[in-house]
């Protein structure tokens, strides 16, 4: 485990096996434990403490790192905007996270949108870009669009993996690879809103959606998060 955040930012960082299992289904059963990475941080005063962990996760092969240095550029606990930049030998990535569709400037990219990602040459010429959930990124002259953020789709009913929707698709509002939003399982106490749970798409029909892994809950509507990407060959 390499960590490459300043020491200031961690004070203990606790890594455990979690069990395997995310329902309480028979099938479910007997799976291998899940690793998780806990980092912890407490507050030496009686201020609110607020800390945003960003984890940068690379495969690689061999005994190094391809990573050189990762920093925050971004982390406002009140707007939830959070970003960072990770340097490599060859390119350096940018990842950006929101929690809405405002226009902002993060470094080198001005974006409207809940997700983006930016890779960029040693000289600054970008190599690839991806938008999600928004409406525009812009960098050194590059520009993604997309008209709507997201899409809204009614759902008739589920089976297993799969959402039933209430009319065919039009072309392109949803494929394999992509993302959407719905409804979770219902809470225990009635009063409380059902959580909002993301899923990737594995594959698209005339009229239904199947995502990848999980059995989906009832629910009356799911919504496509639109995205836009780009790669530029050398």
């Amino acid at each position: 485990l390499m960590l490459l955040n300043r020491s200031d930012t961690v004070d203990r960082v606790i890594i455990a096996d979690a069990p395997g299992w995310r329902t309480h289904q028979e099938a479910m059963a007997g799976r291998d434990p899940i690793q998780q990475i806990l980092a912890e941080k407490r507050a030496e005063t009686d201020a609110p403490l607020a800390t945003t962990y960003a984890t940068v996760m690379v495969p690689y092969q061999g005994n190094s790192s391809p990573v050189l240095s990762a920093s925050m550029l971004a982390d406002d606990p009140e707007s939830g905007v959070v970003a960072a930049e990770v340097r490599f030998a060859d390119r350096t990535d940018y990842i950006i996270s929101t929690l809405d569709y405002q226009e902002r400037q993060i470094g080198p990219i001005t974006i409207a949108g809940r997700f983006a990602y930016v890779s960029v040459d040693e000289a600054g010429q970008m190599l690839g870009g991806y938008l999600l959930a928004g409406t525009h990124l812009d960098y050194n002259g590059v520009r993604l669009e997309l008209e709507h953020p997201t899409t809204a789709l009614r759902v008739a009913s589920t089976s297993g993996s799969t959402y039933h929707l209430a009319e065919p698709l039009a072309d392109g509002i949803a494929a394999s690879g992509g993302y959407l939003i719905a409804d979770g399982p219902a809470s225990l106490n009635a009063d409380t809103p059902r959580p909002r749970t993301g899923f990737e798409i594995e594959s698209v029909g005339v009229d239904s959606i199947t995502v990848r892994d999980y059995p989906v809950p009832e629910c009356d509507e799911i919504t496509i998060l639109n995205s836009a990407w780009v790669k530029i060959e050398p």
